[in-house]
Protein backbone atom coordinates (compact mmCIF):
# COMPACT_ATOMS: atom_id res chain seq x y z
CA UNK A 1 0.00 0.00 0.00
CA UNK A 2 1.52 3.04 -1.06
CA UNK A 3 0.94 6.39 1.51
CA UNK A 4 1.12 9.55 0.45
CA UNK A 5 4.08 12.15 1.22
CA UNK A 6 0.79 14.56 2.37
CA UNK A 7 -0.79 11.67 4.96
CA UNK A 8 3.01 11.89 6.90
CA UNK A 9 2.59 15.64 6.90
CA UNK A 10 -0.98 15.48 8.60
CA UNK A 11 0.74 12.47 11.11
CA UNK A 12 3.46 14.89 11.87
CA UNK A 13 1.93 18.09 12.33
CA UNK A 14 -0.64 15.93 15.13
CA UNK A 15 2.05 14.58 16.96
CA UNK A 16 3.04 18.30 17.67
CA UNK A 17 0.06 19.69 18.84
CA UNK A 18 -0.41 16.21 21.21
CA UNK A 19 3.35 17.05 22.74
CA UNK A 20 2.65 20.80 23.00
CA UNK A 21 -0.68 19.99 24.90
CA UNK A 22 1.20 17.78 27.19
CA UNK A 23 3.88 20.25 28.34
CA UNK A 24 1.45 23.10 28.60
CA UNK A 25 -1.09 20.72 30.86
CA UNK A 26 2.13 19.63 32.87
CA UNK A 27 3.23 23.38 33.67
CA UNK A 28 -0.30 23.77 34.47
CA UNK A 29 -0.22 21.17 36.85
CA UNK A 30 3.51 22.34 38.37
CA UNK A 31 2.31 25.85 39.00
CA UNK A 32 -0.49 24.77 41.06
CA UNK A 33 1.46 23.11 43.02
CA UNK A 34 3.52 26.14 43.65
CA UNK A 35 0.67 28.20 44.20
CA UNK A 36 0.85 29.52 47.79
CA UNK A 37 -2.25 28.75 50.43
CA UNK A 38 -4.29 30.95 51.89
CA UNK A 39 -2.62 30.21 55.18
CA UNK A 40 0.56 31.09 53.62
CA UNK A 41 -0.91 34.33 52.29
CA UNK A 42 -2.81 34.98 56.06
CA UNK A 43 1.00 34.73 57.94
CA UNK A 44 2.02 37.19 55.77
CA UNK A 45 -1.28 39.67 56.68
CA UNK A 46 -0.74 42.44 58.98
CA UNK A 47 -1.80 41.85 62.64
CA UNK A 48 -0.88 37.62 62.47
CA UNK A 49 1.88 37.76 64.75
CA UNK A 50 0.74 35.69 67.76
CA UNK A 51 1.81 38.15 71.01
CA UNK A 52 3.60 36.57 73.68
CA UNK A 53 4.64 36.78 77.40
CA UNK A 54 6.81 40.55 77.54
CA UNK A 55 4.86 42.13 74.66
CA UNK A 56 3.64 45.60 75.56
CA UNK A 57 0.35 46.39 73.85
CA UNK A 58 -1.79 49.44 74.08
CA UNK A 59 -5.41 49.13 73.86
CA UNK A 60 -7.25 51.79 72.83
CA UNK A 61 -11.51 52.05 73.19
CA UNK A 62 -13.96 53.85 70.86
CA UNK A 63 -17.57 54.38 69.96
CA UNK A 64 -18.25 54.33 73.66
CA UNK A 65 -20.91 56.94 75.81
CA UNK A 66 -17.88 57.62 78.25
CA UNK A 67 -14.18 58.35 76.73
CA UNK A 68 -12.55 55.55 78.20
CA UNK A 69 -8.54 56.23 78.44
CA UNK A 70 -6.29 53.63 76.37
CA UNK A 71 -4.43 51.59 78.21
CA UNK A 72 -0.67 49.97 77.96
CA UNK A 73 0.83 47.13 79.78
CA UNK A 74 3.10 44.33 79.24
CA UNK A 75 1.60 40.97 78.61
CA UNK A 76 2.79 39.34 82.11
CA UNK A 77 3.98 35.82 82.94
CA UNK A 78 0.12 34.80 83.51
CA UNK A 79 -0.55 35.66 79.96
CA UNK A 80 -3.65 37.81 81.26
CA UNK A 81 -4.34 41.54 81.09
CA UNK A 82 -6.99 43.33 83.46
CA UNK A 83 -8.91 45.55 81.13
CA UNK A 84 -11.71 48.16 81.43
CA UNK A 85 -14.57 47.34 83.98
CA UNK A 86 -12.23 44.50 85.56
CA UNK A 87 -12.29 42.32 82.54
CA UNK A 88 -9.46 39.72 82.27
CA UNK A 89 -8.55 38.48 78.91
CA UNK A 90 -6.02 36.38 77.85
CA UNK A 91 -3.30 37.29 75.19
CA UNK A 92 -0.57 35.25 74.82
CA UNK A 93 -0.82 32.71 71.48
CA UNK A 94 -3.53 34.96 69.87
CA UNK A 95 -3.41 37.79 67.45
CA UNK A 96 -4.15 41.45 67.51
CA UNK A 97 -7.13 40.76 64.90
CA UNK A 98 -8.40 37.82 66.83
CA UNK A 99 -8.20 39.88 70.46
CA UNK A 100 -9.81 42.99 69.25
CA UNK A 101 -12.72 41.10 68.32
CA UNK A 102 -12.61 38.83 71.61
CA UNK A 103 -12.82 41.61 73.94
CA UNK A 104 -15.34 43.80 71.66
CA UNK A 105 -17.72 40.45 71.32
CA UNK A 106 -17.09 40.16 75.65
CA UNK A 107 -17.90 43.45 76.35
CA UNK A 108 -20.89 43.42 74.09
CA UNK A 109 -21.96 39.95 75.13
CA UNK A 110 -21.85 40.81 78.99
CA UNK A 111 -24.07 43.72 78.08
CA UNK A 112 -21.26 46.04 79.57
CA UNK A 113 -21.76 48.02 76.35
CA UNK A 114 -23.90 47.75 73.02
CA UNK A 115 -21.69 48.93 71.06
CA UNK A 116 -17.45 49.14 71.81
CA UNK A 117 -14.43 49.22 69.08
CA UNK A 118 -11.36 48.22 69.99
CA UNK A 119 -7.97 49.04 68.42
CA UNK A 120 -4.38 46.91 69.66
CA UNK A 121 -0.98 48.52 69.07
CA UNK A 122 2.29 46.45 69.43
CA UNK A 123 5.34 48.28 69.34
CA UNK A 124 8.56 46.67 67.51
CA UNK A 125 9.65 44.01 70.22
CA UNK A 126 13.27 44.43 71.11
CA UNK A 127 15.91 43.08 73.50
CA UNK A 128 19.18 44.59 74.40
CA UNK A 129 22.20 42.62 75.08
CA UNK A 130 25.10 44.72 76.01
CA UNK A 131 28.99 44.22 78.22
CA UNK A 132 31.06 42.05 77.45
CA UNK A 133 29.97 40.84 73.69
CA UNK A 134 31.59 41.65 70.80
CA UNK A 135 27.84 43.38 68.66
CA UNK A 136 26.34 45.21 71.97
CA UNK A 137 22.95 46.54 71.01
CA UNK A 138 19.35 46.53 70.55
CA UNK A 139 17.86 44.03 68.92
CA UNK A 140 14.13 43.04 67.34
CA UNK A 141 13.35 39.94 69.50
CA UNK A 142 12.39 36.55 67.93
CA UNK A 143 10.04 33.30 68.75
CA UNK A 144 11.62 31.36 71.06
CA UNK A 145 14.19 33.16 71.64
CA UNK A 146 16.97 31.69 74.50
CA UNK A 147 19.71 33.31 76.55
CA UNK A 148 22.05 31.22 74.31
CA UNK A 149 20.54 32.49 71.44
CA UNK A 150 20.57 36.12 72.19
CA UNK A 151 24.06 36.13 73.31
CA UNK A 152 24.82 34.47 69.87
CA UNK A 153 23.07 36.91 68.07
CA UNK A 154 25.41 39.54 69.21
CA UNK A 155 28.18 38.00 68.32
CA UNK A 156 29.34 36.04 71.43
CA UNK A 157 31.65 36.62 74.15
CA UNK A 158 34.93 38.81 74.07
CA UNK A 159 37.73 37.26 75.81
CA UNK A 160 37.20 39.20 78.96
CA UNK A 161 33.26 38.09 79.11
CA UNK A 162 31.98 36.87 82.62
CA UNK A 163 30.03 33.39 81.62
CA UNK A 164 28.86 32.01 85.02
CA UNK A 165 26.72 35.05 86.17
CA UNK A 166 24.77 36.78 83.33
CA UNK A 167 22.47 39.16 84.51
CA UNK A 168 18.76 39.41 82.56
CA UNK A 169 16.47 42.44 83.70
CA UNK A 170 13.11 41.50 83.16
CA UNK A 171 10.41 44.52 81.48
CA UNK A 172 9.25 44.51 84.49
CA UNK A 173 12.38 44.73 86.73
CA UNK A 174 13.11 41.23 87.54
CA UNK A 175 16.39 40.05 87.60
CA UNK A 176 17.99 37.00 87.18
CA UNK A 177 20.99 35.57 86.90
CA UNK A 178 22.38 32.38 84.16
CA UNK A 179 25.21 30.66 83.98
CA UNK A 180 25.76 30.33 80.21
CA UNK A 181 28.39 27.58 80.78
CA UNK A 182 24.88 25.52 82.23
CA UNK A 183 22.45 26.93 80.07
CA UNK A 184 24.73 25.88 76.86
CA UNK A 185 24.87 22.23 78.23
CA UNK A 186 21.55 21.54 79.89
CA UNK A 187 18.31 23.49 77.98
CA UNK A 188 16.12 23.83 81.21
CA UNK A 189 19.45 26.45 82.20
CA UNK A 190 19.12 28.25 78.59
CA UNK A 191 16.51 30.49 80.03
CA UNK A 192 13.63 32.26 77.44
CA UNK A 193 14.17 35.82 76.42
CA UNK A 194 11.18 37.88 76.39
CA UNK A 195 10.70 41.11 74.87
CA UNK A 196 11.96 44.12 76.40
CA UNK A 197 14.22 42.11 78.63
CA UNK A 198 18.15 43.47 78.96
CA UNK A 199 21.23 41.27 79.27
CA UNK A 200 24.86 42.47 80.39
CA UNK A 201 27.48 40.60 80.29
CA UNK A 202 29.93 41.81 83.07
CA UNK A 203 33.91 41.50 82.52
CA UNK A 204 35.68 38.96 84.72
CA UNK A 205 38.18 39.82 87.22
CA UNK A 206 40.65 37.20 85.84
Amino acid sequence: MKVSPRWFQVLWIRTLLLVSLGASLSTGFAADKRKPTGDNDAAKAVGTEYLSVGDKVRITYSDTPVIIPPTEQQIPETKKITLHLNLEVEFVGKTKTQLEKEIKDLYINKGLYKNIGIVIDVPVRTISVGGEVRSPSTYAHSAKLTLVKAINMAGGFTEYAKKTKIQVTRGDGTVVYVNWKKAVKDPKEDIAIYPGDSIQVERSIF
